[in-house]
């Protein structure tokens, strides 16, 4: 793996989470490929995993690219919140080519806050085979009862009055109150940083979600940017939980099996 260009000028915030402090410029924790790696799937999903949550509108074909000598693949990437990664798989069809060197270039990436990274370059090399990752299949009944044991009860996102008008009671609601809706944390108080204003609660167009525009993802997180407690206020989901949410926002959010 190697880092090049000139260092960032990092503003250090006095907001601090977990160690992590804001306006630290996001550190790769590792890659898939590693720098080096020999036999690699002619269908990767690179993955580049950070030490915090990037800004999504950061992510795109010009800032995710790969490279054979002059030749340039062109990739469709992602951010995947939960594990706090991009992926990124070939636009088009055709596989890579048996036994070349290939370069992943990963550069004009920003944390949320808005820090940008320092530029990444991973080398490998093709192998034979054709394996390709697909994306999991949620489970839209095991994801209606995570919110409906944890988010729906008592006074939160349920009864008559839900907090917030958002309703996770039952997929009629999540429907009628979430998908699609703008999120009145982020719109209405203008606190947030550029990466979460605006978002939509959950964000689906054309059938495809987006996890990483779904700013209910980034409160079940409890992202140390989002504006106030994280959810759900009586202790966090387990990794497990976290992921099966958005897997299924991925999917287009469905609502029947």
């Amino acid at each position: 793996m190697r880092f090049f260009g000139a260092a960032f000028c990092a503003v250090l915030l006095s907001c601090d989470s977990g160690g992590l402090r804001l306006g630290e410029p996001p550190q790769v924790t590792r890659t898939s490929p590693s720098d080096g790696e020999l036999g690699v799937s002619r269908r990767p999903t690179f993955q580049i995993f950070f030490d915090r949550t990037l800004n999504p509108a950061s992510v795109n074909r010009a800032s995710v690219a790969l490279r054979s000598g002059e030749t340039r693949v062109f990739l469709s990437p992602r951010i995947e919140p939960v594990t706090r990664s991009i992926l990124a798989r070939q636009l088009f069809a055709s596989p890579l080519v048996q036994g070349v060197q290939y370069t992943l270039e990963v550069e004009g990436v920003e944390a949320l806050d808005g820090t940008p990274m320092e530029p990444l370059s991973v080398d490998f090399v093709t192998g034979e085979s054709e394996m390709e990752t697909q994306d999991p299949v949620p489970n839209p009944g095991e994801v209606l009862r995570i919110f409906q044991n944890r988010c729906s009860s008592g006074s939160c996102h349920g009864g008559e009055s839900p907090r917030l008008g958002l309703d996770l009671s039952s997929a009629e609601a999540i429907s009628r109150t979430a998908i699609g809706i703008p999120s009145a944390l982020t719109v209405s108080t203008g606190h947030a940083p550029a990466g979460l204003t605006g978002m939509p609660r959950i964000e689906v167009v054309g059938g495809r979600g987006r996890p990483s525009r779904s700013y209910l993802l980034y409160k079940i997180l409890d992202d140390p940017l989002i504006v106030g407690q994280g959810m759900p206020i009586d202790g966090a989901l387990t990794q497990r939980e976290m992921q099966e949410i958005s897997n299924w926002i991925l999917a287009g959010a469905p609502l029947e099996q």
